[in-house]
């Protein structure tokens, strides 16, 4: 993708805010965190939805959301994975992907096996150890987190709680990340974790985009709506995603429709990228989370232009052009 970018930009002389990249879904940042970090070391300017970085999407705002997250649903798989992740814990992504491989095999959830991990280490030998040290580092947390949680509802005793889970999650305030908290909840008059973590999803949906220039546009095909530019790549054109578990009309139309409408805002080049198999925080999205493989969506499989090796296309734009300098 970077690649590709750079080669929009520096051989067909595109400006970078002429070059949208849109996905349908990017839950958490599964899909913008790995083309910001692949664009930025390719020299590619690029923006997520065109704002400046929000404290919340901070390394350490995803660890207080995944936590938050946790104390209303002990089972979210994303934000297990997320905390793990990010915390200093000596997990790495070899035993997450340990973990993911054992989760599959034994026919569990994510969670689960998590679980299963913290209370018999052997299962996974050359990771359960740390891992299960790791997961009772972050059940310690969301028990002294609970009592607050049981709380009657009030904009105050939100703010009791996300105070405490950002301290006990890194260890000292953040008044970057209480302040953006606080602004959310008052806005949106959010009284308990689960109307503030509502309010959030709410707020990355609805929010209406502003092109940064100068830079390439990261955004959701949602809001990608009453936008053009020059050239327009759609990441993850995946069944799973689209039309993703929206398999029966009048749903269907609407995943069909938004999908024709993301391939018309490109004026001159159009580029549409799908996975076999992704892993990481995106192997968790669509409608087989948890699973690897992926496949063509089913609205492309008949089109009259056939796929082609993403690695090939982009090694050709990469050779010099005969006469070049």
């Amino acid at each position: 993708m970077a690649s590709l970018v750079r080669s929009l930009i520096e051989r067909d002389k595109i400006p970078p805010h002429e070059i949208l990249v849109l996905v349908r879904v990017d839950t958490r940042g599964a899909f913008s965190t790995s083309l910001i970090e692949a664009f930025t070391a390719a020299g590619v300017p690029c923006s997520v939805d065109s704002a400046e970085q929000s404290p919340l999407d901070t390394p350490e705002g995803r660890q207080v959301l995944a936590i938050l997250r946790l104390v209303a649903n002990l089972n979210d798989h994303l934000s297990w994975r997320t905390i793990l992740e990010l915390r200093k814990n000596g997990v790495g992504k070899k035993a997450l992907v340990a973990l993911y491989d054992f989760a599959r095999n034994s026919g569990q959830t994510f969670s689960s096996a998590l679980s299963t991990v913290e209370h018999d280490p052997a299962q996974l030998p050359k990771f359960g150890s740390r891992l299960a040290a790791a997961v009772k580092e972050i059940q310690a947390i969301l028990t002294q987190l609970t009592p607050l949680k049981a709380a009657e509802p009030s904009l105050e005793g939100l703010g009791q709680l996300i105070r405490s889970a950002i301290e006990l999650t890194l260890g000292s305030a953040n008044e970057g990340i209480l302040a953006s908290c606080a602004r959310l909840a008052i806005e949106t008059q959010a009284d308990s974790v689960q109307s503030f973590l509502g309010s959030l999803e709410a707020r990355n949906v609805d929010i209406d985009p502003e092109i940064a220039e100068g830079k390439v546009n990261i955004l959701t095909m949602h809001k990608a709506k009453g936008l053009t530019a020059t050239a327009v790549i759609i990441v993850a054109a995946e069944d799973e995603h689209i039309p993703g578990r929206q398999d029966k009309e009048p749903e269907l139309g609407d995943e069909r429709r938004l999908l024709y409408v993301s391939l018309t805002r490109a004026k001159q080049v159009l580029v549409l990228t799908y996975c076999s198999r992704r892993y990481g925080s995106q192997r968790m999205l669509g409608r087989t989370s948890g699973k690897a493989q992926r496949t063509l969506s089913r609205f492309l499989r008949d089109a009259p232009i056939k796929p082609l090796s993403g690695t090939a296309y982009v090694a050709a734009l990469l050779t010099p052009r005969p006469g070049a300098a």
